[in-house]
């Protein structure tokens, strides 16, 4: 933001035209052009730090989530018969936390069972 506001301070637009054209309040464009790229850059930290992420108390959630689906998934490649247990065995999971890991695969398409429960076998169909 800091870049571009100070191109069009360059190209000689005012501060209204500035703000108008990025959609901000012509208050941040003056503040903006007040600002060195130094200041600027400390003034994103000083705010990261002011906001935290909504997302922030489920940060280890989402992570473990993911893990554990790569996981799941890095073991059907190695193995495709393998069975829920197995895989319960090897993520550390019982085996409703694995059926939750592949019905939501499944339901976004990335894997698929092929035949039973017995001889049945995993394809995995595409990347998440």
């Amino acid at each position: 933001m800091w870049n571009k506001i100070n191109e069009l301070s360059r190209e000689n637009l005012s501060q209204q035209q500035i703000a108008l054209k990025l959609g901000i309040h012509r208050d941040t464009v003056r503040r903006y052009q007040i600002m060195s790229e130094a200041e600027f850059n400390e003034h994103l930290r000083r705010e990261a730090r002011r906001h935290p992420c909504k997302l922030d108390p489920y940060r280890d959630f989402i992570v473990d989530h993911a893990v554990t689906t790569e996981k799941i998934l890095s073991l059907i490649s190695e193995n495709p018969n393998i069975t829920t247990e197995e895989l319960a065995r090897e993520c550390g999971l019982t085996t409703d936390g694995v059926y939750y890991h592949t019905k939501r695969l499944r339901e976004k398409g990335v894997l698929i069972r092929e035949g039973g429960r017995k001889e049945g076998y995993w394809v995995i169909v595409k990347k998440p």
